[in-house]
C-alpha cells in the first residue's frame, strides 16, 4: 500500500514538471485510476473485518450481560428466599413468646384474683351469712318459688390420656352458663380421681374452677409442639384392625390438636383432612368406588359419609355372597351325608353277605364231612358168606326203584346237594 501511493506521488509529480504526450497523459491518468481503486478495495476489505469483529464482540457482550443479568436475578430470588425463611422464624419465634408471655400473665391474673378472693373471704367471712340471708329473702320476695338448683352431671376423670375430652366437655359446660360456678365447681372436684386426684392436694381450698383447669392443664394436658403434632399427622395410615370411622376421628383430633397450637389455618382444615382421610384408605376396592367422590372436591363431612355408605353397601353385598356360598356348602354337605349313609349302608349289607356265604361253605363241609363218615362205616360192614346176587342181563340190579335196598353211595350225595338250590338264609327251596 506505501508502494503504490509513493508510485502516485512520483508519477503526479513526472507529470507536473514534464510535458507528455497526449497518449502518456491518457496512460498516466488510467494508471492513476488503477491504483486508486485498488487502494480503496484495500481499505473496504480491513473495515469490514473490523466491523465483522466489532459485531461479534458487540454478540458477545449482550450474552454476558444476559448472562450475568440472569444469575444476578437468580441470586436476589435466592436472597429473598432467605429473607422470607428468616422473617417467618423470627415472626413464629416472636409469636411463640408472646404466647408464653400471655400464658404467664394469665396465670398471674388468676393467681392474683384467687388472693384478692381469699382476702375478701378473711375480711368479709362475717358479714357473709347476714348478705347471703338478705340474698335469699329478697329472692323469695321477688320470685314466689326459689330457682331451680341443677347439678351438673360431670364425666369422670382418672385416666390421664383422657385429658383432652374431659376438658372439652368442662368448658362446654361454663360456656353454657346453665349452672352454678359453684356448683360446677364442686362436682368437678368430685369427678376427679386416681392419679389426678393428687392434683388437687396442690391447689388451695378457695381455688377457683379455671385455677383447677390451668393446674390440670399443666399437668396432664399436651405438651407436643405443633410441628410434632403435623409430623405426626402426616405419618399416620389406616391400621389394619381400625374401621374408616375412627380411622377419620384420629386424623381430625390431629387436625383439631394442631390447629390449636397455630400450626395451621382454619380455611386449610378441610382440604388437608379430606386429601388425608381418601388416600391412606387401607381397602383398595372401597378407594376405587369413591374415587369420583373425592375428584368431585367434597367436604370432609361429605366424603366420610359417601365413604361409610358405598362401605356399607360392600358389606351387604358381601355377606349375600357368602349366604349364598353357605347355603350351597349346607346343600353339598347333606349330600356328602347322604351319600355317606348310604355308602355305609351298602358296606352293612356286603359284611352280612359275606358272613351269610361263609356260613354255606361251612356247611357245605360239614355235610361232605357226614357223606364221607357214613360211606366208610357203610364199607367196614362185615360181608355174609351165603348173600347171592343175581342179576338179569348188564347193568341189571335186583333192587327196584333207586337205592332200594341199600345205601346210597357217596357221590349221588354229593350231586343231590349240589344241585338244591338254598335261600340266602341258609334253608332249603
Amino acid at each position: 500500500m506505501l508502494n503504490s501511493e509513493d508510485r502516485i506521488f512520483k508519477e503526479g509529480v513526472r507529470c507536473s514538471t514534464e510535458t507528455l504526450t497526449p497518449s502518456e497523459c491518457h496512460e498516466c491518468e488510467h494508471d492513476h485510476k488503477s491504483d486508486i481503486d485498488e487502494i480503496t478495495s484495500d481499505e473496504d476489505d480491513d473495515e469490514k473485518a473490523l466491523k465483522a469483529e466489532i459485531k461479534a464482540m458487540k454478540l458477545q457482550q449482550m450474552k454476558l450481560k444476559e448472562e450475568l443479568h440472569v444469575k444476578e436475578k437468580a441470586n436476589r430470588f435466592k436472597e429473598q428466599d432467605l429473607f422470607k425463611e428468616t422473617s417467618r422464624k423470627q415472626k413464629e419465634e416472636r409469636i411463640r413468646k408472646l404466647k408464653r408471655t400471655k400464658q404467664e400473665l394469665q396465670e398471674d391474673i388468676m393467681e392474683t384474683r384467687s388472693t384478692i378472693t381469699s382476702l375478701d373471704e378473711a375480711l368479709e367471712h362475717e358479714d357473709i351469712h347476714h348478705r347471703h340471708k338478705h340474698k335469699r329473702n329478697t329472692d323469695r320476695r321477688v320470685f314466689p318459688n326459689p330457682p331451680l338448683m341443677l347439678k351438673p352431671s360431670v364425666p369422670k376423670f382418672s385416666d390421664p390420656t383422657q385429658f383432652r375430652g374431659w376438658k372439652i366437655e368442662i368448658e362446654s359446660m361454663i360456656r353454657s352458663e346453665i349452672y352454678q360456678k359453684d356448683i360446677l365447681k364442686q362436682c368437678v372436684r368430685n369427678a376427679i380421681s386416681g392419679e389426678p386426684r393428687k392434683v388437687l392436694s396442690t391447689l388451695k381450698a378457695t381455688a377457683t374452677l379455671e385455677n383447677i383447669l390451668s393446674t390440670m392443664e399443666s399437668n396432664f394436658g399436651d405438651v407436643k409442639s405443633g410441628q410434632s403434632i403435623m409430623e405426626e399427622f402426616y405419618q399416620a395410615r389406616q391400621n389394619k384392625d381400625e374401621d374408616i370411622t375412627s380411622w377419620g376421628i384420629r386424623i381430625e383430633e390431629m387436625i383439631q390438636r394442631a390447629l390449636e397450637k397455630g400450626e395451621i389455618q382454619e380455611n386449610k382444615k378441610d382440604e388437608i383432612l379430606r386429601t388425608k382421610y381418601w388416600k391412606y384408605l387401607r381397602n383398595s376396592e372401597l378407594k376405587n368406588a369413591t374415587r369420583v367422590f373425592f375428584e368431585n372436591s367434597l367436604t370432609f363431612e361429605e366424603l366420610r359419609k359417601r365413604v361409610r355408605r358405598e362401605e356399607q353397601e360392600m358389606t351387604v353385598s358381601q355377606e349375600r355372597k357368602e349366604h349364598t356360598k353357605q347355603i350351597n356348602t349346607m346343600q353339598l354337605d347333606q349330600q356328602f351325608r347322604i351319600l355317606n349313609d348310604l355308602t355305609e349302608k351298602l358296606q352293612s349289607m356286603q359284611k352280612q353277605l359275606d358272613v351269610l356265604t361263609q356260613e354255606k361253605v361251612a356247611r357245605k363241609d360239614n355235610r361232605s364231612e357226614n357223606v364221607t363218615r357214613d360211606y366208610k362205616r357203610y364199607d367196614n360192614r362185615p360181608q355174609s358168606g351165603n348173600r347171592r346176587t343175581f342179576s338179569r342181563g348188564r347193568s341189571y340190579s335186583g333192587n327196584r326203584g333207586p337205592y332200594r335196598g341199600r345205601r346210597p353211595f357217596p357221590q349221588d350225595v354229593y350231586h343231590r346237594d349240589s344241585n338244591s338250590q338254598h335261600h340266602l338264609n341258609g334253608n332249603q327251596l
